[in-house]
């Protein structure tokens, strides 16, 4: 992934875009729960219903494979 972002990067920038590549933490951010604020106005909920399953499959995968 690092590479596909740093290879994007300078045609990106003609446009003003700077792009990064993040990697998860253990602290907690938006990007863990998927919630942006007033998002869920635009989505109308469905935002808040994907964030859910999402967590719900993870579970699942953590019950099966996880230690």
């Amino acid at each position: 992934m690092e590479s596909i972002a740093e290879g994007m990067q300078d045609e990106l920038r003609q446009c003003n875009i700077e792009n990064v590549s993040i990697q998860p933490g253990v602290y907690a951010t938006e990007m863990n729960t998927g919630e942006k604020a007033g998002v869920h106005a635009i989505a109308q909920g469905t935002d808040v219903e994907f964030i859910n399953a999402r967590a719900a499959i993870k579970a699942k995968w953590l019950a099966a494979y996880g230690n």
